[in-house]
């Protein structure tokens, strides 16, 4: 009887835990299907900027409806679809020397207007000089940026290509790491092996990520009050996804190494193309070590980019600290400072 009464007591706990694991299921079902299909309605089936592929991870969505929103700063932004899903922007001048800006988020520009990204700028200050064309999609990493640039350059064959780098490009370029951060894009994409030379492709999300719209959306929206409260949940969560730190710096190495490599590929298959590197980084050591990247195959590179957009302007160049992607202003003096300086060197 004993036996028996203890053998009915956990099946009755195991009811009751697998009660509550279904409930909890189905709330958590519920709430994704709510998400998706309010965003459906409000910003229509074509809301999202991107759309899987499968080479790159993700391009520009060229379905996608024009959007009128505020920014992070509180500005107004219109946005336009991408014309093509690799090239966000083409010339409108096509006889002057031909410049492509080559990057991630910050040349896909999504936080300001279309036709008042920094390479618009430059267009405009050219008058007729350059012919611009801009090839960037947020969140990629210096494999993709390359793999893209293979398959846009012979349509456009640039004079020089200004390859725009960013503080998270170390990480995008590792798995690792990648999982560990909480900006990762959390999408399937290439990542290269330096020591075996072999693209593997995986996705770095972590459950609930990998599946859930809506869980992504409640993550940027606790990130964006972590930063702006400084409660510490960010790096707190990255310490604990992420690697021991002796096995960090092997890592951070790595994506240094990645980097490395496709601008050397970038070199040796485009020799005739000039390469110009410059970041937009908030830590002076990341700076320098893609300076040291660049200027060891021999491209150049425009160090300090992002202190002298801001030492540049008498307003704010960001949103920081719910975003550090360039504004309007941020914009238009970095296209101004790219302007002069390829004054200089085209003359």
């Amino acid at each position: 009887m004993k036996i028996r009464a203890r053998l009915h007591g956990r099946s009755q706990r195991f009811a009751t835990l697998l009660l509550i694991l279904l409930s909890i299921g189905l709330l958590f079902g519920m709430f994704e299907a709510g998400f998706r299909i309010t965003r459906y309605v409000v910003r229509g089936p074509n809301s999202l900027p991107t759309v899987e592929h499968h080479e790159l991870g993700w391009v520009h969505n060229t379905k996608r409806t024009a959007v009128s929103r505020s920014n992070s700063c509180g500005e107004l932004v219109l946005s336009q679809p991408a014309p093509t899903s690799y090239i966000v922007k083409y010339p409108k001048d096509h006889g002057g020397m031909r410049v492509l800006f080559l990057g991630d988020s910050t040349t896909h520009a999504h936080e300001v207007s279309t036709e008042a990204a920094f390479y618009d700028v430059v267009e405009a200050l050219g008058r007729g000089r350059y012919s611009v064309w801009a090839a960037g999609v947020g969140g990629y990493g210096s494999l993709q940026e390359y793999l893209l640039l293979r398959k846009i350059y012979e349509a456009i064959r640039p004079d020089i290509v200004i390859w725009q780098l960013d503080s998270n490009d170390i990480a995008d370029n590792v798995y690792e790491l990648d999982r560990a951060s909480i900006s990762s894009s959390m999408k399937r994409r290439p990542y290269f092996d330096p020591h075996t030379g072999q693209i593997v492709y995986r996705n770095p999300a972590v459950f609930p990520f990998n599946i859930s719209h809506g869980a992504r959306f409640l993550l940027s929206q606790l990130v964006a009050l972590d930063l702006l409260y400084n409660f510490g949940m960010v790096k707190s969560v990255e310490n604990w996804l992420g690697p021991i730190p002796e096995r960090q710096h092997a890592l951070r190495r790595q994506g240094l190494e990645v980097l490395d490599h496709v601008v050397g590929e970038v070199r040796r298959q485009y020799p005739q193309t000039r390469l110009i590197g410059l970041a937009t980084v908030l830590d002076p050591a990341d700076d320098r070590a893609y300076e040291e990247v660049f200027r060891g195959r021999d491209a150049e590179y425009w160090p300090n980019f992002t202190a002298r957009v801001r030492l540049t302007s008498g307003e704010p160049t960001d949103c920081v600290p719910w975003d550090r992607h360039w504004n309007h202003e941020g914009n238009r003096v970095a296209g101004q400072l790219i302007g002069k300086s390829l004054d200089v060197i085209t003359k």
